[in-house]
Parts: C-alpha cells; sequence; structure tokens
C-alpha cells in the first residue's frame, strides 16, 4: 500500500466492514441525528456560532472517549477472549464481532474528526460573499451550517453505538464462559 492511496484504501476497508453507505442512511443513529439537526434549525439560521463552538467544545472530549472506552476495553481482554472474538458469528457473518467493533469505533472517530474540521474551516469562512450573490452566499452558508450541525449530532449519537458495541461484545464473552458451578 502506497500513501497516495492509502487513506482509499483504508476507508474502502472500514465500509467493507462497517457497511458503506447503505447502513449509514439505514442507521437509526443518523436518522436520530438528522431529526436533532432539524429541530436546531435556529442555529443554521441564526446563530451558527453556536453550533461552531459547542462542536470544538465538545468534540475532541467525545472523540477521545471513543478512543479511550475502546483501549480500556481491548486491553483488559486477554489472548483467548480476543481470539474467541475473531471468529465469525456464522458463516453469514460479514466480519467478526471484534473486526465489527473496530468498524464502529474507527467510523465513530472518523465522523467526530470530520466534524470538527467541518466546525472549524465553517468558523473561517473561506469563501468570500461576492457583490450581488449575497443571497447565494447565505444559503450557502446555511447548507453548510445544516451539513455541519448533522455531522456533529452524528457524531454524538455515534458514541451510544460505541457504547452498545462495546456491550455486545461483553455479551458474546458471557455466553462462552463456561456455566461456574456454585459452591
Amino acid at each position: 500500500m502506497t500513501n497516495k492511496t492509502a487513506l482509499r484504501d483504508n476507508l474502502g476497508a472500514l465500509y467493507g466492514v462497517h457497511g458503506g453507505w447503505k447502513s449509514i442512511f439505514q442507521s437509526a443513529y443518523f436518522w436520530i441525528a438528522v431529526v436533532f439537526a432539524a429541530l436546531s434549525w435556529r442555529f443554521a439560521f441564526e446563530t451558527p456560532e453556536v453550533w461552531t463552538s459547542s462542536n470544538i467544545t465538545i468534540g475532541p472530549a467525545l472523540t477521545g472517549f471513543s478512543i479511550a472506552s475502546f483501549a480500556v476495553m481491548f486491553a483488559i481482554m486477554d489472548e483467548k477472549t480476543r481470539l474467541l472474538l475473531l471468529e465469525r458469528e456464522s458463516k453469514e457473518s460479514r466480519s467478526s464481532p471484534l473486526l465489527e467493533l473496530f468498524a464502529v469505533v474507527t467510523h465513530t472517530i472518523f465522523i467526530q474528526v470530520l466534524s470538527l474540521i467541518f466546525a472549524i474551516v465553517f468558523m473561517a469562512k473561506p469563501f468570500p460573499t461576492l457583490v450581488q450573490f449575497e443571497e447565494v452566499a447565505r444559503s450557502v452558508n446555511v447548507i453548510g451550517a445544516f451539513l455541519g450541525i448533522l455531522l456533529f449530532y452524528y457524531g454524538l449519537s455515534l458514541v451510544l453505538s460505541v457504547a452498545l458495541a462495546i456491550f455486545k461484545l461483553f455479551e458474546i464473552i458471557a455466553n462462552a464462559q463456561p456455566i461456574r458451578k456454585q459452591k
């Protein structure tokens, strides 16, 4: 893999496991984000500095939480448990539960970082408003703000998906453990 294609190849591998665009648009987490973004329409029209500052304030902590929760869980697993979680649950499964958790956490981090970058660029207002194009510029800003708000809420909602994916792994581990005899 060369540096020139590493990003594309890595994202292709990630979303091959995660399920691609189809899984995003079928995700309840995405639609929860759409609902909250729609409910926050005033931020896009009236106060875009609210969502950008909220994103920049909260975003890094959420990303850190996503990484740390996964790292702690992975650190406490022994080799036997990791091997158990690397096995596919069935022949129809696309991948192992552990690889699916990696995909969920990586997707979450990717969206949260993308949301942060979007907020920072939006705050910088990189495109000048041309004379006689004020309405077009306002429309572009509102659409951009809405997309930023959507990414922000999607990143927030994906924290739940990480927590539930970790729970699913522990459920698999618990169900695989032999029942201990009570003394």
